[in-house]
């Protein structure tokens, strides 16, 4: 079945998070907000290309960063640290999918904060989320972030720290972006 035609149901899906009215944990209502940027970043993206909806992307793409913007300060003000990075790490791509790669409100700031908090932790599967966001969002930069390496050295930090963690369930993603951005 084609994407276009599974479109309306997906475009649904954050309105059914939303009504679901998750638990009364903090962390869980905290987390359904991340959840629900989260699924909006890619369908607004999806209703970007959907040409038959006619729905405005700019007004998708607000609806997931205020989703994601609520749930990082969530996490911010529930002092969760051990949550904040994957909040970041979210919005960052979004951000970079709108354009916004670097200066203040952007991917790079993001993926900056993200670092600093992993890094303190030590949170050694979210370092190596980072490197290998990095590198996906900032390939195709003219200038890599001058306080990065590269492409290749963010490629090559996540592959040993997915190995050394056993974290290969970004094996596939890692292979992917490698493949993408070394051939280039």
């Amino acid at each position: 079945m084609p994407l276009a035609s599974k479109a309306p149901e997906l475009l649904n899906l954050p309105e059914v998070v939303r009504r679901l009215g998750w638990s009364s944990s903090l962390r869980e209502r905290i987390l359904s907000k991340l959840l629900l940027g989260c699924m909006c970043s890619p369908l607004a993206s999806l209703r970007c290309h959907v040409a038959e909806l006619k729905i405005d992307c700019k007004s998708a793409f607000q609806d997931a960063d205020t989703e994601l913007d609520i749930a990082v300060d969530r996490l911010r003000c529930a002092a969760n640290t051990d949550e904040i990075p994957r909040g970041l790490l979210a919005r960052s791509c979004l951000r970079s999918l709108t354009g916004a790669y670097t200066g203040p409100a952007s991917g790079q700031s993001d993926l900056d904060e993200a670092w600093e908090i992993a890094e303190r932790g030590p949170m050694k599967l979210f370092l190596a989320d980072i490197h290998l966001n990095r590198a996906r969002l900032f390939f195709r930069e003219k200038e890599y972030p001058r306080e990065w390496i590269s492409p290749q050295a963010d490629l090559t930090a996540a592959q040993k720290l997915i190995n050394d963690c056993g974290y290969h369930r970004r094996d596939e993603e890692l292979a992917d972006a490698k493949k993408t951005i070394l051939s280039q």
